[in-house]
């Protein structure tokens, strides 16, 4: 049997996991609906895409690549403008 995620979003910790589970979320759903339209986007898109291709680039790093990217001064957060 499987539960629904769940978080305690009093506690910073799994707030930020939720954070980043939702995020990841939008990126998939970003990414899949470029697959779905065979990479046809709209003008007005091309940014979100671009920055969701980022944030997957990202998050598929290994764990100590990521350690590297923030102890260099470079975030791993994106966010829009």
């Amino acid at each position: 049997m499987h539960f629904p995620k769940c978080y305690d979003i009093n506690d910073v910790a799994e707030l930020e996991d939720f954070y980043e589970d939702f995020k990841c979320s939008l990126v998939k759903s970003v990414l899949y609906q470029v697959m779905k339209s065979e990479g046809k986007v709209c003008k007005d898109q091309i940014d979100m895409v671009k920055l969701a291709m980022e944030i997957a680039q990202r998050e598929l790093l290994p764990f100590d690549k990521k350690v590297d990217l923030i102890t260099k001064g470079k975030p791993l957060a994106v966010t829009l403008k």
